[in-house]
């Protein structure tokens, strides 16, 4: 059975998977998320990808060369190359910007929305998120078995939290090889498509054999987390 959870924190992963493990992080954005997985998991190793060159800049002042972090400036797609990152814009409203507000929403601009598919049902659902011409970049793109074959020294990676705005079903495809050496893989999905191409759950259940959809987290009007573990290896 599914079990629904309100989200799923750093110390929850740490109960999944103890205080040593192999983490990838697909989409780090700034490196806050990172950081809070190693307070809670102070012995890990995290591999981060993340596109967008605002967010890498902040990602680099904020982990200040900790050196439990590796961060690769690619998307991790369903093809090594290069492609256009839709990179987004806008303020928060006032209203998400109040006492105990994350941190994001105090940002001047709003870079977590970016995605290699392009927006679409994103534009209606939060109108002040915007995507201009402007916040387009080329950028690199790598296979996730690509990566592993050539950056990973380990045989086993014990969790995959995987952010990527609509592009899941591209990290999927170019990973077959390293999601079948992965316990766990968590990952945004959409209740109505928000970027060309999403894939719904159902899709992605689909396209990962082997794995068990074991929680759905969060609470959002649309957008909720799907964690999933490898029946294989357990």
């Amino acid at each position: 059975m599914t079990e629904r959870r309100k989200e799923l924190t750093a110390q929850g992963i740490y109960d999944l998977v103890g205080s040593v493990p192999t983490m990838l992080e697909i989409g780090c954005n700034d490196g806050t998320d990172t950081l809070k997985f190693l307070e809670a998991m102070p012995g890990a190793r995290i591999y981060c990808f993340e596109p967008d060159p605002r967010a890498i800049i902040r990602f680099k002042k904020i982990t200040d060369g900790e050196d439990r972090i590796e961060l690769a400036e690619v998307a991790v797609s369903d093809t090594d190359g290069t492609t256009t990152f839709y990179g987004s814009s806008g303020r928060p409203p006032e209203k998400l910007r109040g006492p105990g507000a994350l941190h994001y929403h105090h940002l001047d601009e709003w870079d977590l929305s970016g995605s290699l598919r392009k927006p679409t049902g994103h534009l209606t659902f939060s109108p002040w998120t915007t995507f201009p011409e402007d916040r387009r970049y080329q950028v690199g793109t790598i296979r996730l078995d690509t990566w592993k074959r050539k950056h990973l020294d380990v045989t086993h990676i014990d969790f995959i939290w995987c952010d990527v705005q609509g592009a899941e079903s591209l990290v999927v495809q170019g990973g077959p090889e390293t999601l079948k050496v992965t316990d766990y893989l968590y990952m945004e999905y959409s209740e109505r498509p928000l970027y060309e191409g999403q894939a719904p759950l159902e899709e992605l259940q689909f396209m990962l054999p082997g794995f068990d959809l074991i929680a759905i987290c969060g609470s959002g009007r649309v957008e909720h987390n799907a964690l999933f573990k490898n029946q294989r290896l357990m």
